[in-house]
């Protein structure tokens, strides 16, 4: 049983110890006896305590619904944290508190023989601790009804006056609150789950569909043209295609260039193999011969001239670009993406800037995903199973409405 449960722990000054019990203390803990809530392995109790006690969870029980166990166990050299672990331990191990409900709580004793070195513990579920005592009320509970018996040997009327005090504040009130929180969290993971991964995906598809892709394909006027529509270049073509300028983009506008004699190619096939620290090789490096010479640059869409212009600055004086200079071309013509793009605005190929668009719903789709995790962490340390569902929904949609942005 997975429960993520608070605890409070307080050291104890016990004066009056008997003879260390033979038992091994837990974890792993026997199992449990059915139709019985104390177990007096470290022999601390009278029978006539471990009957009223009895007598008083039945009561509880049968009031409120919650499960509650008190456990002494001998423990040499017990810590307060250990104490604490141990409580975890076997509120786990023994599943106490209804399922869905998490409304379990265990009084655990570790016994020391060292006088003054034994511990208490009060480990409640989230679903007890939430109804009927929080952690101030453990804590109060202890110092003022367990200790001050306990350090006047009498261990009865400790754990006695312990269970009289989560009595007095476990009504039927805190019963109704878990049913309430029950349904709430039912809903949270079983409706509002499906719920928000059906909104957030159905949402990013709707504006995927308006802003990223087209629904149909219709017949235009331009394809009864014998060339390409106005303003039309190769380049201006891939963003059209694909809806946004891309590499592809970029490669095209350096493949127009050397159409029109401005730019050659010298053993491009080998720029993967070149490595910057090798010795410099006229013949065999890769290489793009930049050729400034009297072009009617005029013929040049804005975008290519732009680009055009760029490379030839570049290149500088020696009208070649290898090496270093080479491999700083992408970065270079990056500006060239975003032209393209505002490119086929202008003419009116596209309705809107593709980069914001796909910029947008990615950070929205980071957004709803980095929203959902902290409900996942949230849900876990309540614990809150419907809340884990709901956020595994949103980031679910996140995720979804970022690859859409990239779509």
């Amino acid at each position: 049983m997975n429960r993520c449960a608070r605890a409070v722990g307080a050291a104890l000054v016990l004066t009056a110890l008997a003879a260390t019990a033979t038992l091994a203390a837990g974890p792993p803990f026997p199992d449990p006896v059915n139709e019985q809530a104390v177990y007096d392995t470290a022999d601390m109790l009278s029978t006539g305590a471990e009957v009223r006690l009895e007598g008083l969870i039945d009561g509880i029980e049968t009031r409120t619904g919650a499960e509650i166990v008190v456990y002494t166990q001998p423990d040499s050299d017990i810590t307060e944290d250990d104490n604490l672990d141990n409580a975890k331990a076997l509120i786990d191990q023994w599943g106490i508190g209804r399922s869905g409900f998490d409304d379990g709580l265990v009084l655990l004793v570790g016994r020391d023989p060292d006088p003054g070195e034994s511990r208490v513990s009060l480990y409640g579920g989230s679903g007890f601790l939430g109804a009927y005592a929080n952690e101030d009320a453990l804590t109060d509970i202890i110092d003022n009804s367990f200790v001050p018996a306990a350090r006047a040997g009498d261990f009865d009327a400790a754990a006695i006056s312990t269970l009289q005090a989560l009595d007095e504040r476990m009504d039927a009130g805190g019963r109704g609150r878990l049913e309430l929180l029950r349904i709430a969290n039912a809903g949270l993971g079983l409706i509002g789950a499906p719920l928000a991964l059906v909104a957030t995906l159905g949402l990013a598809w709707r504006r995927w569909r308006r802003d990223g892709d087209d629904p149909e394909l219709t017949d235009s006027p331009s394809i009864l043209m014998a060339g390409p529509p106005a303003e039309m270049t190769p380049a201006l073509a891939t963003v059209v295609q694909q809806g946004t300028a891309s590499r592809h983009s970029i490669n095209t506008i350096l493949a127009e260039l050397a159409s029109t004699g401005r730019l050659t190619f010298r053993n491009l096939d080998q720029v993967s193999d070149a490595r910057s620290d090798a010795d410099a090789d006229l013949l065999t490096d890769p290489a793009i011969e930049v050729h400034a010479g009297t072009h009617d640059d005029r013929q040049l869409a804005g975008p290519e001239l732009e680009a055009w212009e760029r490379i030839r600055q570049h290149a500088g004086g020696s009208g070649v670009l290898r090496r270093e200079r080479l491999w700083e071309v992408d970065s270079l013509l990056d500006g060239s993406k975003h032209e393209l793009e505002a490119a086929a605005v202008r003419i009116g190929w596209l309705a809107r800037m593709p980069g914001p668009s796909i910029a947008a719903m990615t950070v929205l789709g980071i957004g709803i995903a980095i929203i959902g995790a902290v409900i996942i962490l949230v849900g876990i340390s309540v614990p809150m199973s419907g809340a884990v569902l709901f956020g595994g929904a949103l980031v679910l949609g996140g995720i979804g409405t970022a690859g859409f942005g990239q779509a």
